[in-house]
C-alpha cells in the first residue's frame, strides 16, 4: 500500500482524526504542527505500520528522542517504533517508505520537490545532464544533452547530435562544403559527399536544393515558383542583377546575359562574337535592312544596294555583290562574259551563248526570258487536221514559229499516228508524223490502201532545187513547212525518220526513184539535210536502204506497214543533226513524192525533234542510232 501514502495522509487530515491505537492498541495523539500544514509528522504524516491490525492508528509524538521534539519540531533521530517521529531521510519502519518532504542528500530538492534520487546531490532537476545513461536533471529522459538548443541530443547513440556546440549540426542538417564539416552527422565531410538525392547530374554539396531535380546549377529559371532554380544564389523571380532594366526571366524580353549591363534584348548588335541584342543569333548587325549582316559578308552595311545578293551594277562604280571586283570589270563565274554581259555572272552555263535547256526555270541564254517547260506538247489525242499539232507530234516545243502544210497530195497523205504496222512506235512518245505520196495509214489503219498498186492522186510538182539525181517528174508530192527561231544557246538539232517504198526492190537503178527530202535554209545552210554518206538523197538507190527482205537487216520490223514480205523496203530509224546559230530562224521543209509515175507508193516517219546544246562538227549527218 505504499504507492498510496500520500493520498491516505490527506484522507486523515481532512477528517481531523486527532486519535487512534497505538502500536498495541492504545491511544495515541497526534500533533499538528504550529502553521505548516502537514509538516512534522514523523516519518510521513501518518504513516502506517506493518502489523496490518493497527495499521490505521495515528502516530505519536514521543519526544526528542524519538524524532521529534514535544513542542513539535522536527526531530534528530532516526525514527525507531511505530510511532516515532523520523528523523530527515528516515523511513517509516512499517513499509520503508521515504520522506519525501526532506533533502536527504542537501541539494536543495526533495522528492516532493522534483528530486528523482534524494541520495545524489549531483541528480536534481537543476542538475546539468551529462552523457553517464542516468537521468541527471530528473526530466524523466537520460541523457537528453542538447547544448546548441538545436533539438537532437549531443550524447552518443541513434540519430545523436556529432557537435552539440553548433546549433546548425545534427543529423540531416543541411550540407555546408565551405566549412569542411560534417554538418548532417553522417560521417562523411560534406564537401567530400557525392549525394544526389534528385537524380539531376549534382551532388548536394553543389546542388542548392538536391530533393528538387529541376533546381540545379544552371538549371532554367523559373519566374513563377519564386525559387532560385539554378542556384546562382538569387530567386529567380523579375530579378535584374546587372540592372540593365531587363529581368533574367524566361519572356519574351528576357535578359541572356543577366552579368552584362550592355546585353538585353533591344542592345545595339556589335562584331564582338556575342549575342548583344539577345536575339539568339551572334553578330547579326544590319545596319542597312538589306538582310545581310555588315560582320560577315556585307561589304557595305550603310548601303542597302550593296550586299552579297545584290547582283551587279555596271555604271556605278562599285563592287555591288561584295565579291571583291568591281561589277563592270568582274567575269566571276569564268564563262568569258563579263559582269554586265552576262545575266547571271555566278553560273559558267548561263550566258548570251548559252542553249537553253527545257525544264530548268532558269533563262539560260539571258534573252530575257525563262523557258521553263511548258507542259509536254507531244500529248494523246492530237487531231490530224490541225498543223499545229504536227509540230507537237514531231516534238518541236521550243522555237516553232509555224506549222503548214503547203502542198499535199491528198488529204489522206499526211497524218498523226501513234504506230505505224506492228514494229514501228514513235521514238518520242506518244506520237509521230506520217506523209506519204499515197494514202498515210499502215495496215488496220484508216484508208489503208496497198501501197505495191498505190495511190494515184492527181497532183504534181516543179523538181526541188536541192542536189539530187533528177531521174523522172515529180508525182503526188506533199510538203510540210516549219518555220523555227533557233533558241539561245542551241548549236545544232536533231530528228527522226523512217522512209519506206514500194519501188523495191522492182525498180532499183530505174527513174521511178521515190524520194524523202529535208530541206532546210539557214545562215549557215541551204538545201537538202538528210543523206547518205555518199551523199545520195534518201530513195530506193541510197545505201540507207537496207531494211528489206534479202538486206542486212531483214523486213521484220516492216510487219503490219504493207511494205514488208518483199513488196517493198525501207531505211528504218534513222537520225539527222544539223548545225545552227542561236537565235537565228531557219526554215525546214520535209517532202515525199513519186518520181516517174503516179503509183506504187512511198511513206516517211518523222519524229523526235531535239535541240543540241554544244558545237557541231562540219554540216549535217545522216547516222542510223546505234550504228
Amino acid at each position: 500500500m505504499s504507492h498510496h501514502i500520500k493520498n491516505w495522509t490527506l484522507a486523515l487530515a481532512a477528517l481531523g482524526l486527532l486519535a487512534g491505537c497505538g502500536t498495541n492498541g492504545s491511544p495515541g495523539v497526534f500533533h499538528a504542527p504550529g502553521n505548516s500544514g502537514l509538516q512534522g509528522f514523523g516519518d510521513v504524516a501518518s504513516q502506517f505500520g506493518s502489523d496490518g491490525a493497527n495499521d490505521f492508528a495515528p502516530l505519536t509524538d514521543a519526544g526528542a528522542t524519538t524524532g521529534e521534539a514535544p513542542d513539535g519540531q522536527q526531530g534528530t533521530k532516526t525514527g525507531g517504533a511505530d510511532g516515532a517521529g523520523g528523523a530527515p531521510g528516515a523511513t517509516d519502519a512499517d513499509n520503508g517508505v521515504p520522506n519525501g518532504n526532506v533533502d536527504a542528500d542537501k541539494d536543495g530538492f526533495t522528492i516532493a520537490g522534483g528530486d528523482c534520487n534524494d541520495g545524489d546531490p549531483k541528480i536534481n532537476p537543476k542538475a546539468i545532464e551529462v552523457c553517464d545513461k542516468i537521468d541527471n536533471n530528473c526530466s524523466g529522459d537520460i541523457d537528453d544533452v542538447d547544448v546548441d538548443k538545436d533539438g537532437w541530443p549531443g550524447c552518443p547513440g541513434t540519430d545523436y547530435d556529432c557537435n552539440d556546440h553548433d546549433e546548425k549540426v545534427y543529423p540531416g542538417a543541411p550540407l555546408n562544403c565551405a566549412n569542411g564539416l560534417d554538418n548532417d552527422c553522417n560521417g562523411i565531410k560534406d564537401d567530400q559527399e557525392n549525394l544526389d538525392k534528385d537524380g539531376d547530374g549534382f551532388s548536394a554539396c553543389k546542388d542548392c536544393d538536391d530533393n528538387d531535380k529541376l533546381i540545379f546549377p544552371g538549371a532554367k529559371q523559373n519566374c513563377l515558383n519564386k525559387k532560385d532554380n539554378d542556384c546562382d544564389g538569387v530567386v529567380d523571380t523579375g530579378f535584374d542583377a546587372d540592372k540593365d532594366g531587363f529581368s533574367a526571366c524566361p519572356g519574351p524580353n528576357q535578359d541572356c546575359d543577366d552579368s552584362n549591363p550592355k546585353i538585353h534584348p533591344g542592345a545595339p548588335e556589335l562584331c564582338d562574337k556575342i549575342d548583344n541584342d539577345c536575339n539568339e543569333n551572334i553578330d547579326d548587325n544590319d545596319m542597312d535592312g538589306d538582310g545581310y549582316y555588315g560582320c560577315e559578308n556585307d561589304c557595305d552595311d550603310n548601303d542597302i544596294n550593296v550586299n552579297p545578293g545584290a547582283g551587279r551594277v555596271c555604271d556605278n562604280g562599285k563592287d555591288n555583290d561584295c565579291s571583291g571586283v568591281i561589277d563592270a570589270k568582274e567575269d566571276g563565274d569564268g564563262d568569258g562574259f563579263a559582269g554586265c554581259a552576262d545575266c547571271n555572272d555566278y553560273d559558267p552555263d548561263v550566258n548570251p551563248n548559252e542553249f537553253d535547256p527545257p525544264g530548268d526555270m532558269i533563262d539560260n541564254d539571258c534573252d530575257g526570258q525563262t523557258d521553263e517547260v511548258p507542259p509536254p506538247c507531244d500529248v494523246p489525242g492530237l487531231a490530224t487536221g490541225n498543223p499545229l499539232n504536227y509540230a507537237k507530234a514531231f516534238d518541236l516545243c521550243i522555237g516553232m514559229k509555224k506549222s503548214q502544210l503547203v502542198k499535199a497530195a491528198s488529204s489522206k497523205s499526211h497524218a498523226i499516228r501513234q504506230s505505224y504496222g506492228s514494229k514501228i512506235k514513235p521514238q518520242a512518245k506518244p506520237n509521230l508524223v506520217v506523209i506519204s505520196s499515197g494514202v498515210a495509214a499502215a495496215i488496220g489503219q484508216p484508208g489503208y490502201k496497198k501501197p505495191q498498186s498505190g495511190t494515184a492522186f492527181s497532183n504534181s510538182a516543179a523538181y526541188p532545187k536541192v542536189k539530187c539525181k533528177k531521174s523522172g517528174s515529180v508525182y503526188d508530192y506533199t510538203e510540210w513547212k516549219l518555220t523555227i527561231k533557233v533558241p539561245g544557246g542551241a548549236s545544232a538539232f536533231s530528228f527522226q525518220f523512217n522512209f519506206m517504198s514500194s519501188e523495191y526492190p522492182e525498180w532499183v537503178n530505174s527513174k521511178y526513184d521515190d524520194k524523202f527530202l529535208a530541206v532546210m535554209d539557214s545562215k549557215k545552210f541551204k538545201g537538202n539535210v538528210s543523206f547518205d554518206s555518199k551523199g545520195k538523197c534518201i530513195s530506193i538507190n541510197s545505201a540507207f536502204f537496207t531494211v528489206c527482205k534479202g538486206c542486212k537487216y531483214g523486213d521484220s520490223q516492216l510487219a503490219g506497214t504493207g511494205y514488208g514480205g518483199g513488196i517493198g523496203g525501207g531505211t528504218g530509224w534513222l537520225k539527222t543533226t544539223v548545225p545552227v546559230t542561236s537565235g537565228e530562224t531557219i526554215t525546214l521543209r520535209f517532202i515525199v513524192f513519186d518520181e516517174g509515175d503516179h503509183i506504187l507508193d512511198s511513206v516517211v516517219l518523222l519524229d523526235d525533234f531535239q535541240w543540241e546544246q554544244g558545237a557541231a562538227k562540219g554540216g549535217p549527218s545522216t547516222v542510223r542510232p546505234g550504228g
